[in-house]
């Protein structure tokens, strides 16, 4: 199983994820995989904190 990574699209920009879903505008958890990385480095997304857990 591969390691996931939390991200959000940067502020104004929408974001597919490879199946073509839009990612949602506050947190995603998401493979730390080769196509995440791009956009990282793109600037598409950046690295979000791990949401607070709901009781």
């Amino acid at each position: 199983m591969a390691a996931s990574i939390f991200v959000r699209p940067m502020s104004g920009l929408r974001v597919l994820d490879p199946d073509g879903k839009p990612l949602p505008v506050d947190v995603a958890s998401v493979p730390d995989n080769a196509f995440w990385q791009r956009r990282l480095a793109k600037g598409d997304v950046v690295r979000a904190d791990v949401p607070p857990l709901e009781e």
